[in-house]
């Protein structure tokens, strides 16, 4: 996923960061002193974009809304387990913890993506389909 937002100063940022889907939203991690987590904290606003998929069959999503910090315990672990599983090989990838560190380390933060508007669009090979 294509992750937007605002710095403190104004300027736009836009980069590809992990993602999972929990309960119908989209969650990340993030390091907490990092620019995401800082702009967050002063704007919440985001917007981000999915998309792929083989030609003919390219398909995808793009929204606008509000990042949400996740502070709930039970919900921070469903995400860092989610992230594990969707990103590394095993759960005792010695990589985890330098990428996302422990599941309550201070320093990661977890946000909830909640959608405003936004809009999901797919092209299909045969118009019978449509």
């Amino acid at each position: 996923m294509r992750l937007s937002f605002l710095d403190d100063r104004g300027a736009l940022h836009v980069m590809p960061v992990w993602f999972v889907n929990i309960d119908g939203h989209l969650c990340l991690a993030t390091d907490s002193d990092h620019g995401k987590s800082k702009a967050f904290r002063h704007n919440s606003r985001a917007a981000w974009v999915i998309d792929g998929g083989s030609k003919p069959e390219y398909r995808g999503l793009s929204y606008t809304g509000q990042a949400e910090e996740v502070g709930d315990a039970g919900l921070r672990e469903r995400i860092y387990n989610a992230l594990v599983q969707k990103y590394f090989k095993s759960p005792d990838d010695p990589n985890i913890d330098r990428i996302l560190g422990q599941v309550s380390a201070a320093r990661t933060t977890y946000f909830k993506l909640k959608p405003e508007s936004g809009n999901v669009w797919h092209r299909l090979s045969s118009p019978a389909l449509i």
